[in-house]
């Protein structure tokens, strides 16, 4: 398929399944860039490198994206060196929220 074929399809989803498959790019770009900055840079700062893996490998995946796509900006909205938290954490801090928020 090309990108405008997955875009038109991606497009016609929910939105929650489009926010799946948001979180799963976005693990699966995460999972690719950290090894690789970490062994080329070697003894640089990890921050350092994992910044100049992700725009390497954003500035690649991204060549052939027209610019004014939406791609760029959700690419900035991705970027974190941290991992995003798990199920548990997110409903254990909606809990501490609501506690905070009701008592």
């Amino acid at each position: 398929m090309t990108y405008e074929e997955i875009k038109a399809e991606v497009e016609r989803w929910p939105v929650a399944e489009q926010l799946r498959l948001l979180e799963a790019v976005s693990r699966s770009v995460r999972e690719t860039l950290e090894p690789h900055a970490a062994a080329r840079n070697g003894a640089r700062d990890a921050d350092t490198a994992w910044r100049e893996g992700f725009e390497a490998e954003r500035a690649r995946l991204l060549k052939d994206v027209p610019p004014e796509s939406s791609a760029h900006r959700t690419f900035g909205m991705l970027r974190t060196s941290a991992h995003p938290p798990t199920d548990e954490e997110i409903r254990e801090d909606y809990t501490n929220y609501l506690i905070r928020k009701y008592s």
